[in-house]
């Protein structure tokens, strides 16, 4: 079973608000608080689900392209640099999605291995 904030919560004999404002450094959590959280957050090996932050906070820190044709260099040289960006702007992990995308009387097929 996954690890949940409230799981760590539990195991570190806090509130689950407490272990957010740990792990999102939003508010000050005292040295022996900080202690015992990050020690719950190693002893259930917890990580944050990222889908759920994306609905707590109403943003996903996704870039999303409909490109035609998705094959060429010139596209995925284009698609890393933007990542790249949108990781150093955020300071946090970012997803470009792309996706081949069969355009209604095209005869371009899809490029291979996406």
């Amino acid at each position: 079973m996954e690890a949940t904030i409230l799981s760590v919560a539990k195991l570190a004999g806090v509130a689950p608000s407490t272990v957010s404002h740990y792990i999102e450094h939003s508010a000050p959590v005292s040295p022996g608080t900080a202690q015992n959280a990050e020690r719950a957050i190693a002893a259930l090996s917890y990580r944050v689900n990222l889908g759920a932050r994306s609905l707590r906070l109403r943003t996903t820190h996704s870039v999303g392209f409909v490109i035609p044709n998705i094959g060429g260099k010139a596209v995925e040289l284009l698609l890393q640099r933007i990542n790249e960006k949108e990781r150093f702007a955020n300071k946090a992990p970012s997803n470009v999605i792309n996706s081949p995308l069969h355009v209604r009387g095209s005869t371009a097929a899809p490029a291979e291995g996406r």
